[in-house]
This record gives C-alpha cells, sequence and structure tokens, in this order.
C-alpha cells in the first residue's frame, strides 16, 4: 500500500502536494492542492499554498520556479486567477542571473570610469613632471651659461 499523508482530515498521496522531496518521507510533503472529492478542500489549499508561497522554508530555493508554475498549473486547472508573476522567492535562475549580471556591467562601468580617471590624472602627473624636468634641464643650462660666461670673462 503506498503512503499518504493525513491534511485537514483527509488521507492523501504524494501526488496531491506540489512538493514531496522524498517519496518515503511524509514530512517532506509540501504545498497539498489536491483533495479527490473535495473541490472546496482543494480551492482552499491552492488559495493558501499561492498566499504561503513565499513562506514555504521546506523547499529548495532552486526548487521553487518549478513548484510556483505547478502552482499556477494548479489554480488555472480549478479557475483560480493567480498573479503571473512569481513571488521574489520563485524568481527563475536565468532572471536571477540577469540582475546579477546587470550589477556587475554597473559596477565595472563604475570601476571603468574610475580607472580612466585614475590613468588621466596619472598621465596629467607626467606631463607635469615631464614639464618639471624641462624647465630643471633648462634653469640649469642657463646658470652653467651664466657660470662659463663669469668664468670667461
Amino acid at each position: 500500500m503506498s503512503k499518504t499523508k493525513r491534511i485537514d482530515n483527509q488521507d492523501l498521496p504524494s501526488s496531491s502536494f506540489l512538493w514531496v522531496g522524498d517519496v518515503e518521507n511524509i514530512s517532506t510533503w509540501n504545498l497539498p492542492v489536491y483533495f479527490a472529492g473535495n473541490r472546496e478542500k482543494t480551492l482552499n489549499h491552492i488559495k493558501n499554498a499561492a498566499h504561503r508561497f513565499s513562506e514555504m522554508k521546506r523547499i529548495p530555493e532552486s526548487e521553487l520556479p518549478a513548484v510556483w508554475l505547478l502552482l499556477q498549473g494548479a489554480a488555472i486547472g480549478n479557475g483560480i486567477h493567480l498573479d503571473p508573476a512569481m513571488p521574489e522567492r520563485a524568481k527563475t535562475a536565468e532572471q536571477i542571473a540577469a540582475e546579477a549580471a546587470k550589477l556587475r556591467e554597473e559596477e565595472l562601468a563604475e570601476k571603468s570610469a574610475a580607472a580612466v580617471a585614475d590613468l588621466a590624472e596619472e598621465r596629467r602627473q607626467q606631463i607635469m613632471q615631464a614639464d618639471i624636468e624641462e624647465v630643471e634641464s633648462e634653469l640649469w643650462r642657463q646658470r652653467a651659461k651664466e657660470q662659463l660666461a663669469e668664468l670667461t670673462a
């Protein structure tokens, strides 16, 4: 005989749950959304699952997008309208990666701007140093000419 989990005074098989972590361990079965022969319980549990979805702690983060899609399917199949936007915790890995890439691009743009500014400042200082060396060299030449003129006079 297959295992069942008692929810709301009804024994449910694993197929009645949106998330089954381990078929053999009923404590890993979460979000019951199908109560055979009881549409009212089914509707209430779908609505409750949608409402509590962001609070689910027992479902791995990586599985949340798939579980959200199952919940949307259960809702649509039972005539319940859910906001199609996924809760923050159910964002897909692609969405998270896109947001991270955008942040990295912004950080890189800021770092690039800072690096360009640093290079410009370094180049300005090199030019100033070259100008100073040129002026010093000219002063030494001028001083040497003056000393030579004093010696030969």
